[in-house]
């Protein structure tokens, strides 16, 4: 699922900020395994000036907000004056969110099969408005890996797709 807002100017958003993932799964590690790919992926795609991720934190911790795994408040429930706030101290146009729904491997048919559901989110800074938003799923082994056995995707390999197949509706 992909939303897109007509009415925002994509081409005023030069700096984003990408802010800490949420983490809806058991493994603490989630949110850092997507998010180092998603950095990666964004630098290559080369569409954006990407704020380095410790500038980001300090940015939040300066507007009060305490971006750690056992944090109270959810980066994507961010009010639009904490988004603003942030936005101005990074000099950034959006904040990129995201959500880990799911990361698992499901090896009961034989072949790991990664169980993996992510959400993003791009956060216009003066607003607050969502301008962009995705959500990709994946659940399973692929068709070969099932009837022969082999050929089951690495997790890395399946969030590396999954990010590109997300970044692709908003970086053309």
């Amino acid at each position: 699922a992909v939303y897109l807002n007509k009415q925002a100017n994509f081409a005023a958003v030069e700096t984003v900020a990408m802010m800490p993932l949420d983490n809806f799964t058991s493994d603490v590690n989630a949110p850092e395994k997507v998010g180092q790919i998603l950095t990666i992926e964004l630098l290559a795609a080369d569409a954006f000036k990407l704020k380095d991720t410790g500038e980001t934190r300090a940015a939040l911790l300066g507007a009060g907000i305490e971006a750690t795994a056992s944090a109270v408040v959810l980066i994507n429930e961010l009010n639009p004056e904490q988004i603003r706030s942030v936005g101005e101290a990074l000099g950034a146009q959006a904040l990129l969110m995201g959500t880990v729904r799911e990361l698992a491997v499901d090896r009961s048919a034989g072949v790991p099969a990664p169980q993996i559901s992510l959400q993003f989110r791009l956060v216009d800074t003066a607003s607050g408005e969502t301008i962009w938003s995705s959500v990709v799923s994946r659940s399973g082994a692929g068709a070969g890996a099932r009837l022969f056995g082999v050929g089951g995707k690495s997790v890395n390999k399946a969030i590396q797709e999954m990010v590109r197949e997300a970044l692709s509706t908003l970086i053309k």
